[in-house]
């Protein structure tokens, strides 16, 4: 995410990434950022030259080694590398997964995936608003894919019937 791609002009910032999943085929894709949202990214705007990534991955894996009580002392040899990986300039989805299947069994809890975000945003979004809402902040094209991310409120239909019969 670099800040020349979002707009900060209005009440909800919107991010248009260069390069997303759909873009081969045409695409446009904008993410809604809300307040809460805005108040994590702020502080990064603040701070990154412009045309920089704002969450950089070589900066987060040397602040992880500093705070490390078992990395390496100033005097100790380096090691190979047990795989050819090598941090990059930013995270991309394979680095922001380890990220959090790293944190995750730092802090001892369940692993998770990163699309579970997506389908929790789906749900609730579907439930609170309606569909349609749900499809567009996704960045769904079709309502038929935004059924399959967010699950139906079975308390609607439950409902539904009650007042029916």
């Amino acid at each position: 995410m670099k800040a020349t791609k979002i707009d900060t002009s209005g009440k909800i910032w919107l991010y248009e990434p260069a390069d997303h999943k759909t873009s081969h085929h045409g695409h446009d894709r904008t993410i809604y950022i809300g307040p809460r949202g805005q108040e994590i990214i702020a502080p990064f705007l603040a701070s990154r030259p412009i045309g920089e990534y704002l969450f950089s991955a070589i900066e987060a894996e040397r602040e992880r080694n500093a705070k490390s009580p078992s990395h390496r002392r100033s005097n100790q040899e380096s090691e190979p590398n047990l795989t050819p990986r090598k941090v990059g300039e930013h995270y991309t989805t394979a680095s922001y997964r380890r990220a959090i299947t790293r944190a995750c069994k730092k802090a001892n809890v369940p692993s998770w995936h990163p699309h579970q975000l997506r389908h929790n945003a789906g749900t609730y979004l579907r439930k609170e608003f309606n569909v349609e809402v749900a499809r567009i902040i996704l960045g769904h094209r079709a309502a038929e894919t935004t059924d399959l991310y967010a699950e139906l409120d079975r308390e609607k239909a439950l409902e539904a019937m009650l007042k029916s019969g």
